[in-house]
């Protein structure tokens, strides 16, 4: 077990930490930071993945480890990463985004459409956390973090707001506010793709 991955470039210097000590009970300088990453999903060939805002799992780690497999050949060293994956939030709250539903009375015909808005034209996404009885969870090996997450947290709280507390079908296994402004949901943010840069030859 350890508490912080480097990441690197071989071409660009510097480095990002990633940072996972989830223990409550011994803090590491005072707090249990469990940072939130981008991951290749597993099951695509390096040589076949595309970096894009649509083709990556965004998710909090929460324990980074390693253990040793044998087999009749060799041992072998496994440096890994245990993930909960963060949802991405699609409902018609989305800024800039317009839903129109027209009703035409005598043709009995009703007509809804969708407009996407600026979080699509600038690739950001709104995403949030899932309840801790409902995470999508995975081992991943630490190859495939690809950065460390920037996050904007949504509205005053971070959190689903009460007064969403009737669209629970647009965020799977997350919940609202138990009142206005309690701040107690689960904690929803906007990507911040501004703070990221795509290259084409990655």
């Amino acid at each position: 077990m350890y508490s912080t991955l480097l990441i690197g470039h071989k071409k660009y210097p510097g480095e990002q930490r990633v940072c996972c000590w989830p223990f409550k009970g011994r803090q590491l300088q005072k707090s249990n930071r469990q940072d939130m990453v981008m991951v290749r999903p597993p099951g695509i060939d390096k040589g076949a993945f595309q970096l894009r805002i649509d083709n990556v799992w965004f998710c909090k780690v929460l324990f980074l480890f390693s253990f040793v497999s044998q087999n009749d050949l060799a041992r072998k060293r496994h440096d890994c990463a245990f993930v909960s994956v963060l949802e991405e939030y699609k409902g018609r709250r989305r800024p800039g985004s317009i839903y129109l539903h027209i009703f035409y009375l005598h043709a009995y015909f009703t007509y809804s459409a969708y407009f996407s808005g600026w979080i699509d034209r600038v690739n950001s996404a709104m995403i949030y956390e899932r309840k801790s009885n409902k995470q999508v969870l995975y081992v991943l090996p630490i190859t495939s973090i690809l950065s460390k997450l920037p996050l904007v947290p949504v509205g005053d709280t971070g959190t689903i707001p009460y007064s969403m507390r009737g669209e629970t079908a647009d965020f799977d296994g997350g919940f609202c506010d138990s009142k206005a402004g309690e701040g107690d949901g689960s904690r929803w943010w906007y990507v911040n793709s501004w703070a990221m840069s795509w290259s084409s030859r990655m």
